[in-house]
């Protein structure tokens, strides 16, 4: 299906998580940012999400006051709710997502559809059905997510992975084109004016992050003060018992912590597709020390040291003293991350997005 070229495509993303605000992993920041910028430049936009409480906490109620509480206006239909941000985004109960998708295809008459993650194959059954052609964003490296996905991947008009490495890791299983998207991103969400330097920080401290290296480091280096910053949960911890941590629960507004982190650490023990955070600090000048595993090279670039034995605490051990000590490294790891967050600025990027859509609308 071909619109007419003359007039902007009407795009809509939609999936088995959250929409923004409520869903913070970089799947879900990752679709806010883009959704915005194409909405800033005249396209018809829309999200849609799911309300589920049986994996998440919310109800409709619950999403409600949390948006009044940030002075969204919405409106309830039923169990479902609709907001604006400054995009449409809807949520709808999961057993209903199908029939409210007919509802949004019907009304918005997307050009095309963009889905990733959680329900995107039946969601890819349901459009292949109605003749909406299908974006397929892999933004995880994980198999047993990704493999039920890639399983009715042939319905898709194309997949767009969000790393190299994560191309490389599913292409031979993939039969139609492809492409590849890093993450995008709004600078002024996250560049701060100045900066305390004052923490060596992590985010997201669980221990598929690297949470037992953070608490070796913690230790060891009693004159370190250390941040750690909630993301997926609160680990069952008591943080009080190290004088040096800080812990925050998670935060809205990242420049919090960028305007005190001196050294971000990102020391995951599992492949990570790619790895927001990283840029996050790169467009601050902050370096980092990161884990040498899945995408992270990409994301880190030249802005940092990768830590080829990340799973043993003496190799971070001693890159956080060569980073302690050596000033002129800090300095040229700074000044190269901050030209490598370049990369990945969506107002001077958004076109790779709009380049992948012409290929099939």
């Amino acid at each position: 299906m071909k619109s007419n070229p003359s007039k902007s495509p009407k795009i809509l993303f939609a999936n088995g998580r959250k929409t923004h605000p409520f869903n913070v992993g970089g799947d879900g920041v990752t679709t806010h940012t883009l959704a915005r910028e194409l909405f800033r430049r005249g396209m018809q936009v829309e999200t849609l999400g799911v309300i589920n409480p049986k994996k998440y906490p919310e109800t409709s109620r619950d999403i409600g006051l949390k948006l009044t509480e940030r002075t969204i206006p919405y409106q309830h239909r039923g169990d479902s709710i609709r907001y604006t941000i400054p995009y449409p985004a809807t949520m709808v109960p999961l057993d209903q997502l199908l029939t409210h998708l007919d509802t949004v295809i019907d009304s918005l008459c997307p050009d095309v559809m963009i889905t990733q993650l959680e329900f995107s194959p039946e969601i890819l059954d349901h459009c292949y059905a109605r003749g909406l052609p299908v974006v397929l964003y892999i933004h995880d490296n994980d198999p047993t997510k990704n493999q039920p996905i890639l399983a009715c991947h042939n319905k898709a008009a194309l997949v767009v992975f969000n790393s190299e490495y994560t191309k490389n890791n599913y292409e031979s299983a993939v039969s139609v084109p492809m492409a590849i998207l890093y993450p995008l991103f709004e600078f002024d969400e996250y560049r701060v004016k100045t900066n305390s330097r004052r923490f060596v920080t992590m985010i997201n401290p669980v221990p598929e992050k690297g949470l037992g290296i953070i608490l070796q480091l913690v230790k060891e280096f009693s004159d370190i003060e250390f941040l750690l910053v909630e993301g997926w949960y609160k680990p069952n911890i008591d943080f009080q018992k190290y004088p040096n941590v800080r812990y925050w629960e998670h935060q809205d507004d990242m420049r919090t912590v960028w305007a005190q982190t001196k050294l971000l650490l990102t020391p995951s023990q599992w492949e990570e597709a790619f790895g927001r955070v990283n840029v996050e600090a790169l467009i601050n000048g902050i370096p980092i020390l990161a884990s040498d595993r899945g995408g992270m090279r990409e994301a880190v670039g030249d802005g940092g040291i990768l830590i080829e034995q990340y799973d043993d605490p003496n190799a971070w051990i001693n890159a956080l003293i060569e980073m302690e000590q050596n000033t002129a490294l800090y300095e040229q790891l700074a000044l190269r991350g901050s030209v490598h967050a370049e990369c990945f600025e969506v107002r001077s990027k958004i076109h790779l997005l709009l380049n992948i859509l012409k290929k099939i609308i």
